[in-house]
C-alpha cells in the first residue's frame, strides 16, 4: 500500500485521477447496491446518502502517510466523533420527521444512525494519529478565508433560486413540497435541508 500512494504521490497528474478512481469506486460501489436492492425495499434507499461521502473517504485514503503523531489523544478524536454523530443524527430525524407523516420506527431511526456515522467519521479524521490525514482532514476544523466559506453557503440558495425564476419566467406553476405540518415547519424543513 505505501508503495502506491509513494508512486501516486509523484506526479500531481496521478494524483488526481488516483483521487478520481477511488471516489468514483466508492461512490458507485454503494450507490448501484443500494438502487437494485431499493427497489424490492424501498426504505433502503435512504442508503444513497452514505455513498455521496466517497471523495472525503478518498482524499482520507490517499492522504495515509503511515507516520503516528505522539500527542495526537484518542479521548478527542471520540469527543468530536460523538459531537458530530448526534449532531447528524438530530439533523437526519428532522428530516425524517418532517418530510414523513408517519411516525418513525426504531429501524428508520436506526438507520437514519448508520447514516450519521460516516459524516461523524470524517470530521473526528481531524484527529487521526496519522500526519497526512490530520494535515488533510484539519481544515475542517480550521476555516480558511471567509470569501470561500460565504460562496459555498450561499451558491446553493442562489441556484435553486435562480431555477425558481427561470421556472416563474416561463409561466410554470410551482408548488411548495408537501410537508407535514403548517408553514413553520416548512420554514424549519428548509432550514435543515440547508
Amino acid at each position: 500500500m505505501r508503495r502506491v500512494l509513494e508512486y501516486v504521490r509523484a506526479s500531481l497528474a496521478r494524483e488526481c485521477i488516483a483521487y478520481l478512481i477511488v471516489t468514483f469506486a466508492l461512490s458507485w460501489g454503494v450507490w448501484l447496491p443500494v438502487l437494485f436492492t431499493s427497489r424490492s425495499h424501498e426504505q433502503l434507499g435512504d442508503l444513497l446518502v452514505i455513498g455521496t461521502f466517497g471523495p472525503s473517504v478518498a482524499a482520507i485514503l490517499l492522504s495515509y502517510r503511515g507516520g503516528r503523531l505522539p500527542a495526537t489523544k484518542l479521548s478527542t478524536r471520540l469527543v468530536w466523533f460523538t459531537i458530530a454523530l448526534l449532531l447528524c443524527w438530530a439533523v437526519l430525524l428532522a428530516h425524517a420527521s418532517l418530510w414523513d407523516e408517519s411516525r418513525l420506527s426504531v429501524g428508520s431511526k436506526l438507520l437514519l444512525f448508520l447514516q450519521s456515522i460516516f459524516p461523524a467519521w470524517i470530521v473526528s479524521t481531524a484527529f487521526s494519529r496519522d500526519g497526512g490525514i490530520r494535515a488533510t482532514m484539519r481544515s475542517l476544523l480550521t476555516p480558511r478565508p471567509f470569501g470561500w466559506h460565504l460562496l459555498s453557503f450561499c451558491l446553493f440558495p442562489a441556484i435553486l433560486l435562480l431555477a425558481a425564476l427561470m421556472t416563474r419566467i416561463q409561466g410554470v406553476v410551482m408548488h411548495p413540497p408537501a410537508v407535514v405540518g403548517a408553514g413553520s415547519s416548512f420554514a424549519f424543513l428548509v432550514i435543515v435541508e440547508f
